[in-house]
């Protein structure tokens, strides 16, 4: 009942790439049941890192849990209306072998493919095994392939399979490849995207969440082939798919229901469509305390720099792993458990990322200088939490080059500000971007 069309779209095993601190974590996800209606039972889910129980009661929204690579991955045993879960479960994790296991990388996450699932032509893929692995000069002679890291003591290589080839040497590289990979190699399938409105958030699994059903969706297909919707039949009883162009679909009539409707491109799945409701982005700060004063550092610091200087703050973190992280990136701050702390009479300049800042207000326009326009949108930026938070995300995973073009965007929402995002336009953070835009 919750994966009636394609496993390989809502599979449950994914690999997260984790810039801080460096390396891969691997986990399963378990899926939220709300759909499927009342039930009982319990979901035991035993690996290496330890024992997790649901009752069936929990599963009103997704989990995801942290695991050890392994062979067997995990043991799952249920009881009840979650026994059918536990078995699905199960014979998904039971592909994860030793040798190459392999996973289809989209931005920080990949997503695991099945040993039945071919590769594609121009994909990217994370390969991760318990042994080295040194592709033969002729694999390498076609593909780029780089090791990233490491999850545990497995090793973790991304391989990157060219676009195009010529020609004449199709059918031997194609041949050559599928017996390295052990798996076949297929042309770049049709894909289907859906352009606006943007979701309110991406679900762990990768569904568009939306609080309400959109009246319109836009979809822009790679290639003129059918576009269609599945889904319950009361959910699509007034749904209707018009071909604007051949690049553009759209698509009106989705109503309101608690079960899931996916896009197809050819027969094919290409997005999850939810309709849930959900607060809009609410990030959660660090907490900044003085002796009088405490405020979330995701908001304006309500001290002028004279006080902030004059006064001992302390930031406290949650945990120590994180309060270890925020001392190593700011110097000069002293590491007190799961706190940082800075005496009184010192400068109280703090970036903690997407976690917020303290920053005096002069320091912040000083840092664009570019002209008054900038300055301004710089400073209406610094109201916002939302903005403040994703400006954190984008510094860290793509530089400070692009959190300033993504600053701009936020200030000033302009087709020329949008433009300069490049390649940020297609990643998932890009709907939390527009909500910090909008908002």
């Amino acid at each position: 009942m919750l994966f009636p069309k394609r496993d390989s779209l809502r599979c449950g095993l994914f690999l997260a790439h984790r810039p801080e601190p460096a390396g891969f974590e691997l986990f399963v996800r378990i899926p939220s049941l709300v759909s499927v209606g009342q039930l009982n039972g319990s979901l035991q889910i035993q690996h290496g890192r330890g024992v997790k129980v649901f009752a069936a009661t929990q599963l009103t929204k997704a989990y995801k849990v942290s695991v050890s690579p392994a062979v067997p991955l995990l043991e799952c045993a249920g009881t009840g209306d979650l026994l059918a879960l536990s078995d699905h479960l199960a014979s998904q994790t039971d592909s994860f072998v030793h040798g190459m296991n392999l996973f289809a990388a989209v931005e920080s996450v990949g997503r695991f493919l099945f040993p039945r699932e071919p590769l594609e032509w121009g994909g990217r893929y994370w390969v991760v095994t318990d042994v080295p692995v040194t592709p033969p000069d002729r694999v390498t002679a076609v593909i780029e392939w780089s090791r990233r890291g490491s999850l545990a003591q497995w090793h973790v290589y991304e391989a990157e399979l060219p676009a195009t080839l010529i020609a004449s040497r199709w059918d031997a590289y194609e041949k050559m490849l599928a017996e390295f990979f052990g798996r076949s190699i297929r042309p770049r399938q049709p894909r289907a995207y859906i352009v606006h409105p943007s979701p309110h958030h991406l679900a762990a699994d990768g569904a568009y969440v939306y609080p309400q059903p959109p009246e319109v969706l836009y979809v822009r297909r790679t290639s003129n082939r059918e576009v269609s919707v599945e889904g319950p039949p009361d959910l699509l009883a007034d749904t209707r798919v018009t071909a604007l162009a051949d690049d553009w679909v759209q698509i009106n009539g989705i109503r309101l229901g608690t079960q899931d409707v996916a896009i197809l491109i050819n027969g094919v799945e290409q997005a999850v469509i939810r309709i849930e409701a959900c607060d809009l982005i609410q990030p959660g700060g660090l907490r900044a305390h003085t002796r009088e004063t405490r405020w979330d550092l995701l908001m304006d610091t309500p001290l002028s720099s004279e006080q902030l200087f004059s006064q001992e703050v302390r930031v406290e973190c949650g945990s120590n792993r994180l309060a270890e992280h925020v001392a190593k990136i700011n110097e000069g701050w002293i590491l007190s458990g799961a706190a940082v702390t800075l005496p009184e009479n010192t400068d109280k300049t703090l970036s903690a990322g997407g976690f917020g800042e303290i920053r005096p207000e002069s320091s912040r326009l000083a840092e664009n200088q570019d002209g008054e326009q900038k300055a301004e949108g710089w400073h209406q930026n610094s109201q916002s939490p939302k903005g403040t938070w994703i400006d954190g995300l984008i510094r860290a995973k793509h530089g400070p080059q692009i959190a300033a073009f993504v600053r701009d965007f936020i200030a000033t929402p302009s087709q020329g500000n949008m433009q300069k995002l490049g390649p940020i336009l297609t990643s998932p953070l890009m709907v939390y971007i527009r909500a910090a835009a909008e908002h």
